[in-house]
């Protein structure tokens, strides 16, 4: 995962990115948790970290693994010593609805990349090209699609999700995604969960209390013919 608007994504780091070395070394076959712990330990000593990467799959497609590290392919990124002001300006945890409209001119693409998220759930832009439709329509690298045309499709099969955006490419021309940065992602996803954990609680409440007026209802009916008024 980089995170919107870090020194990673301002490096030029991406999603589904796969790191096959740190500084100069090689850890294809590293366990993730040791690189973590690379990463973390240069992060603190506030060292350098070069890191050498290539898409995923790039990695997974190439046979000859070992010509990956061959540094003359590489195009270098480099953080800049400022964060750029659009990434110190942007308002974190704030969803955000982009209309997407293709150009007579443009007809071609919106102008993004996406990644698969985890286990196939979801859609993530992982780059969204300059001066694209995408990007004029404010698209911003790692977002998350949420809504497609008003449609919640965040917890959809990825390959779906792609198809919706390349059918409306083709057919409309046009497209109103529902997007979030990671932190806008997060919180979203944590007051989903608190909704639901609230709704259940509530849901249970409600069917014991149904429950009781039930027995009691019948009890009293039993006993003398009246019903017992219960308020909630």
């Amino acid at each position: 995962m980089v995170e919107s608007n870090s020194p990673a994504m301002a490096g030029g780091l991406r999603m589904r990115d796969f790191i096959l070395a740190i500084n100069g070394k090689n850890v294809t076959n590293v366990h993730e948790k040791i690189i973590r712990k690379l990463i973390n330990r240069a992060r603190d000593s506030k060292s350098m970290v070069e890191l050498l990467v290539c898409q995923e799959d790039i990695y997974e497609n190439t046979r000859c693994k070992s010509k990956l590290n061959d540094l003359s392919r590489a195009t270098r990124f480099e953080t800049p010593t400022t964060m750029p002001i659009e990434y110190i300006e942007f308002s974190k945890n704030r969803l955000r609805t982009c209309t997407i409209v293709l150009n007579a001119d443009q007809n071609s693409s919106f102008g993004i990349e996406t990644a698969r998220g985890q286990k196939g759930i979801g859609l993530y832009i992982i780059y969204v090209v300059p001066n694209s439709p995408a990007a004029l329509a404010g698209l911003r690298n790692s977002d998350r699609i949420v809504k497609i045309n008003g449609e919640n499709i965040d917890k959809d099969k990825s390959e779906s999700i792609r198809k919706k955006i390349k059918s409306a490419r083709i057919i409309n021309g046009a497209i109103e995604l529902y997007v979030a940065d990671t932190h806008a992602y997060k919180t979203y996803k944590d007051s989903t969960s608190e909704d639901k954990t609230s709704s259940g609680i509530l849901s249970r409440i409600a069917e014991r209390c149904r429950r009781r007026s039930s027995t009691s209802k019948t009890l009293n009916t039993n006993q003398n013919g009246l019903l017992t008024y219960f308020k909630f």
